[in-house]
């Protein structure tokens, strides 16, 4: 059955409603955008709404990938999280902090507080090589 799904990204203030099948596996479901129903004032040059999609996803992913990528291979910076159920996640440790935004170009911005110059060193190398000129580190 075919479903719709409002998405609110958090990178920005677009609302786009999508379609995918629900009798598609997710591995390989596609979602196809169906309406862009609130455009924020960063893409409202766009004006191709697949292009648009592609854009936010674009953003939302990149923003999300860094934080799994710290998480997984800047150790000295991560801590194990007892989720309410018992299970175990990665967190990054206190008195550190993932802080993000994007700039003008849609370049994201990462504030890395709490960071030592080695471990701020170990994510810069990390989305130098992941997403060239696409991130910033402060």
């Amino acid at each position: 059955m075919i479903k719709i799904t409002k998405w609110r990204p958090d990178t920005c203030g677009c609302e786009i409603d999508y379609q995918w099948d629900d009798a598609q596996n997710e591995d390989v479901r596609v979602h196809t955008i169906f309406e862009m129903i609130k455009v924020c004032p960063a893409h409202s040059g766009e004006t191709d709404k697949v292009v648009h999609y592609a854009k936010v996803l674009d953003e939302n992913q990149r923003k999300n990938i860094v934080l799994k990528e710290i998480l997984e291979k800047v150790p000295s910076a991560v801590r194990d999280k007892i989720q309410e159920d018992g299970s175990i996640v990665k967190d990054i440790k206190l008195g550190k902090e993932y802080k993000w935004s994007f700039d003008a170009d849609r370049n994201l911005v990462i504030d890395l507080i709490g960071f030592t110059p080695t471990e701020k060193l170990a994510v810069k190398t990390i989305t130098d090589n992941l997403f060239p000129n696409k991130v910033k580190i402060l």
